[in-house]
């Protein structure tokens, strides 16, 4: 790699990493969800989310008892970051467990477990582009566009598991186009790739259950490109995804057991309610500099009228029911003088 390439490179990366790391947006019930998993197996070394539930309205309760309703691969991931922050908080005093340590757990959660892995997956996907034939110019933009020009900056900035899973999904991909390009690799290559695309595949499975659909799809396209290799090299590259893949596969089997069909539909809830903050900052920007919108009409808020008044009541009517002492007349005017 050139010395122009790495120092692109560098770039993509400072300018995802930091836009991600910059407009993190905090809680919610998918990511609450989720962090509580980590909080219940960091702090009271269960799965069980009993006492975070309060936090969250996507949880599944079995037996008396409540479970994140999530795929259990962020939660996972993060659990050894959070014990060692967990761990250097009590050295220097700070109760992890009080708002402000449980503010800087999650922010470090969300942005070294899934804005870290998308600006890398940036990276990656630049670097793609330049070896599939683009230009560097053209790379570049593909790389920006890919992490400030779609969903994936408003997904990389909060603890859900979407842009993590994509992320991964990209490294995989871009490991499947590698297999079969290069004649002379070596045998750690070789293993190296299949196990970067079974690992990264599978494990993007478990932390977003649909993520199985492209996951299958990418280790087709390595197992076309190995075809081009001689059979020993084909074969340690198959290896190595299969047996990674089938170890992301039994993560995966445990995560059913933290899932449960409520899930489903809070998932369709919060990502539309991300389309609709990322939908909000588009039209914000647009307007703010000068842009109209196709579609979106802006038009002047009006007061509603105020409903009429209740007509007065009849001459002679007593609010008082039956079975209540009618009130006593009026005290008669004084007498003329």
């Amino acid at each position: 790699m050139s010395r122009e390439r790495r120092l692109t490179s560098l770039v993509v990366f400072v300018l995802l990493f930091t836009s991600y790391a910059y407009f993190y947006q905090g809680g919610g019930w998918n990511q609450n969800s989720r962090f509580a998993l980590v909080r219940s197996i960091t702090s009271q070394h269960t799965l069980r989310i009993d006492a975070f539930a309060s936090s969250t309205g996507d949880r599944a309760l079995y037996d008396g008892h409540y479970y994140c309703d999530k795929a259990p691969g962020l939660s996972l991931t993060a659990v050894p970051l959070v014990a060692v922050a967990r761990a250097v908080l009590f050295v220097f005093g700070r109760d992890p467990d009080d708002p402000a340590g449980l503010a800087f757990l999650s922010y470090l959660a969300t942005v070294l477990i899934v804005g870290l892995p998308t600006a890398l997956a940036g990276v990656s996907l630049y670097s793609l582009v330049i070896k599939l034939g683009a230009s560097p110019g053209g790379a570049f933009f593909a790389a920006i566009g890919f992490g400030l020009g779609t969903p994936t900056w408003a997904l990389a900035t909060i603890f859900i598991g979407h842009a993590f899973s994509a992320a991964l999904l990209v490294l995989a991909f871009a490991s499947a186009c590698r297999v079969g390009t290069d004649p002379g690799s070596s045998v750690h290559t070789d293993l190296s790739l299949g196990a970067l695309i079974g690992s990264c595949a599978g494990w993007a499975t478990v932390s977003e259950f649909p993520a199985a659909v492209p996951a299958v799809l990418i280790a087709s396209l390595a197992l076309v490109n190995a075809r081009q290799l001689r059979r020993n090299r084909a074969l340690r590259v198959l290896g190595a995804m299969t047996a990674t893949a089938l170890g992301a596969a039994a993560g995966a089997g445990g995560g059913f057991l933290f899932g449960s069909s409520s899930g489903l539909s809070a998932a369709q809830y919060s990502g539309g309610a991300v389309q609709q903050r990322y939908d909000n900052a588009y039209q914000q920007c647009m307007y703010a500099k000068g842009n109209q919108i196709p579609g979106v009409i802006r038009s002047a808020y009006r007061r509603a009228p105020a409903p009429p008044l209740p007509p007065p009541p009849p001459a002679g009517f007593s609010p008082a029911s039956p079975d209540m002492p009618a009130p006593p007349p009026p005290p008669p005017p004084p007498p003329a003088r």
